[in-house]
């Protein structure tokens, strides 16, 4: 979904902004559940794709930063200090820092094409942070909490190539290639499969 995302996502208007239908997410999020995944990735479906993988990252127990860090993650914010974020990465759990890693980079892309999706670090801040980390129980103030969670994932953007150490087009091979027709291309579900060997031969070398 990550590659889905990170080739169709940097050149479509509006991307993670645009909600889908909720049953059709939920449709979709079920078959994934029951390893029965078949929608072609195709440019019609990819707000789809983008709704479920919001609707996943909502789902992982503790928030994708871990909301036991909160308090640390909002000094990072306070301090502005790039080396703070890079520290706290490495205590994310592996299987957390090695996908935050790769939608970084997916959120960095979308945000240097900007010009044609509309979507910069802030207008993608606002949709994707919720998702991304909450504190710990209810807060005594959910606007200011919200805005503030809404910062860490833009500073985190804006700084996303010295938090990872590496262009992060490198982790997808290249630069984002958008299909020239609505049919998934063999060339693409090559890249795709490649990518998710990648990902699985780093989690295993973090485990």
């Amino acid at each position: 979904m990550l590659t889905f995302l990170y080739h169709e996502g940097s050149w479509t208007r509006g991307i993670f902004r645009r909600p889908a239908g909720a049953r059709a997410v939920r449709e979709l999020r079920d078959s994934l559940d029951a390893g029965e995944f078949q929608l072609p990735l195709i440019r019609d479906h990819v707000f789809l794709i983008a709704g479920v993988f919001k609707d996943f990252l909502r789902s992982i127990p503790g928030s994708l930063l871990c909301c036991e860090l909160h308090e640390e993650w909002m000094d990072v914010l306070e301090d502005d200090e790039v080396e703070e974020g890079q520290v706290l990465m490495h205590r994310l759990p592996k299987e957390n820092a090695l996908l935050l890693r790769y939608l970084l980079a997916v959120l960095h892309t979308i945000k240097a094409n900007a010009h044609e999706n509309q979507m910069n670090a802030f207008n993608l801040s606002v949709c994707i942070a919720p998702s991304m980390l909450w504190p710990p129980g209810a807060p005594c103030s959910p606007e200011v909490e919200g805005k503030e969670t809404k910062k860490v994932s833009e500073f985190m953007m804006e700084h996303c190539q010295q938090i990872l150490g590496e262009e992060p087009t490198t982790l997808f091979g290249g630069p984002p290639q958008r299909c020239q027709s609505d049919e998934t291309t063999t060339g693409k579900h090559t890249i795709s499969m490649s990518l998710e060997c990648k990902y699985k031969k780093e989690l295993h070398r973090l485990m």
